[in-house]
């Protein structure tokens, strides 16, 4: 089993940190859009609000109601009020704290600051908690942050580098990993010293990595001159096996990020099973060379993963797709044979079927390896589970 998963953090309980390694663009595009659009969570929703004389219209306080973070593993029939006034003369604030849980079980978030109330303004109201995913709401998103990038071998220019020592060469890539929180177990290059990830508050930017070493080199003796001190930091997107190496990263205030990218090879393994499993058309008019494959329900993430694994196949000259709008939920693959002949609608159904196969093997070695990951960092099995 291929090592995909690398490096991976858990910063502070709610942000998961990882490399990828030996992925297409695609598939790792294909977790950050799953756990917008497929993973569900939790919010406010059914809010019936009985009196608001506050500045904000109902709109606008439903909307921040809704927002506020709720965990993921809820029980259901779970209502919440909120009844305040102000009696004084002084403007207050009315935060999460002032939420009532009148049935169920729910933690909410103190302190969130919703709404100030000047003297005699009040705000009552009444709401459920409400399951959904990012396809119907963003509110539903599980996560406040998830993105990723190329990572980038760092390293110093070649004229600059043959000018250190050996153990100037070992403080520097200390120094590196010290102060500028570059990843040093992996060298590209002889003279790397190290992988740029994400940035860590602006801490970690490519200005600040280029400044600090040539302040570092001039410190230890190193001679530079004022042409080479604009250039010789260089940044080379890193490659595994010819594929980008790639940083991940998610964050979420009250769920364990484990249990998210958990959800997020569910969802994957779900719908490439179930597209498995749909009535998927063939139309001849629409091309003149190929073939076209109507697919219902699917939109960029499955087209682009199609097209990838597709066009992998020996057989294949050309394969692309079109979704004509974003409202319209169904996508157009076609697929170009490099021989071509009168009756092959059934070798172009073969070759999508293979591409099925390889995609839903990938992705549950995926999901084979993230369970062992789990259970080498002890994580709580009956915690990762189902939705």
């Amino acid at each position: 089993m291929d090592n995909h998963f690398k490096n991976i953090n858990i910063n502070d309980d709610i942000e998961l940190q990882m490399d990828f390694y030996n992925l297409d663009t695609c598939v790792v595009n294909s977790f950050r859009r799953s756990v917008l659009s497929d993973v569900l969570g939790y919010t406010f929703g059914d809010i019936i609000i009985e009196k608001n004389t506050s500045l904000l219209n109902n709109e606008i306080l439903a909307h921040r109601l809704s927002l506020i973070p709720l965990e993921m593993e809820l029980g259901d029939n779970i209502s919440v009020e909120l009844d305040v006034k102000n009696n004084g003369f002084d403007k207050i604030s009315i935060t999460s704290s002032d939420l009532k849980v009148v049935s169920g079980e729910l933690y909410i978030i103190p302190n969130i600051l919703m709404v100030e109330l000047k003297s005699k303004e009040e705000i009552s109201l009444k709401m459920t908690v409400i399951r959904g995913s990012g396809k119907e709401h963003a509110k539903f998103q599980p996560v406040s942050i998830c993105s990723y990038k190329i990572n980038e071998e760092v390293s110093i220019k070649m004229d600059i580098w043959n000018k250190l020592s050996k153990s100037q060469k070992d403080k520097c890539r200390k120094y590196c990993k010290r102060n500028l929180l570059l990843k040093n177990d992996y060298y590209l290059y002889e003279n790397s010293v190290g992988t740029y990830g994400f940035k860590v508050f602006n801490e970690n930017t490519k200005e600040k990595i280029r400044l600090n070493l040539k302040k570092y080199l001039i410190k230890i003796g190193v001679d530079i001159e004022e042409e080479e001190s604009n250039d010789m930091v260089i940044f080379t997107d890193k490659y595994y096996n010819k594929k980008y190496v790639y940083s991940f990263k998610l964050e979420s205030l009250l769920v364990n990020p484990y249990y998210i990218f958990s959800q997020i090879l569910y969802h994957m393994n779900k719908k490439i099973i179930d597209l498995q499993n749909k009535d998927i058309e063939i139309d001849n008019h629409s091309c003149n060379v190929g073939i076209c494959f109507i697919i219902e329900g699917e939109g960029h993430t499955m087209g682009t993963i199609l097209v990838e694994e597709i066009q992998k196949d020996d057989r294949v000259k050309y394969s692309y797709y079109k979704q004509k709008h974003p409202f319209d939920k169904k996508i157009l693959l076609y697929i170009i044979l490099k021989e071509e002949n009168d009756d092959n609608e059934s070798e172009y159904a073969i070759i999508l079927v293979d591409a099925f196969k390889r995609i839903v093997e990938m992705y549950q070695n995926l999901q084979a390896e993230w369970n062992l990951i789990l259970q080498e960092r002890d994580v709580n099995m009956n915690e990762i589970i189902e939705i």
